[in-house]
């Protein structure tokens, strides 16, 4: 395949760390705390119904499951599917392994044995972090805009202190 995957390179190996990740929401919550880590990720965030979220990678997903590259297990669970992503087993490609994502191995190992929605209520937290709340407005605008998901103030609380440990 001559393609470059350079684009990709950061999926490819965090996915090759993680081994796998299980949800949509679980994967872009995880991109999104690295990139605010400093982990090279380009992909642009905006904030959405399930907190920040991007496009763009939803869009490279879809274009490497498409390359063969990764593959996505659709497990019908209720009254939503779960998804599951891996890499395929790496014989039908090559990728420059920059070892970027190499210092966020523990980091990444530890993200990935949250729930989504955990990650979710961090990620959130970081997104009005970074737009310059105080913690107490933080608190109230996660309230509001994640009303439907009754976090306690004790989740809020461990989600705050998470944040203070990974950062």
């Amino acid at each position: 395949m001559g393609d470059t995957l350079e684009d990709y390179v950061s999926i490819i190996e965090l996915l090759n760390i993680a081994g796998e990740i299980e949800g949509r929401k679980k994967l872009q919550k995880i991109v999104y705390i690295l990139k605010n880590l400093g982990a090279n990720f380009v992909e642009d965030f905006y904030f959405h119904y399930f907190g920040p979220y991007s496009d763009t990678l939803t869009v490279e997903l879809e274009e490497l499951k498409s390359m063969n590259i990764i593959e996505e297990e659709k497990e019908e669970n209720g009254s939503y599917p779960k998804y599951k992503y891996r890499l395929k087993p790496n014989d039908n490609y090559t990728y420059e392994n920059h070892g970027n994502l190499e210092k966020y191995r523990a980091l990444i190992e530890k993200l990935n044995n949250q729930k989504a929605r955990f990650l979710e209520l961090v990620a959130t937290i970081m997104y009005f972090k970074q737009e310059g709340y105080s913690r107490d407005k933080i608190i109230s605008k996660v309230k509001i805009v994640k009303s439907d998901k009754n976090y306690t103030n004790e989740e809020i609380e461990s989600a705050f202190e998470f944040l203070r440990d990974i950062q």
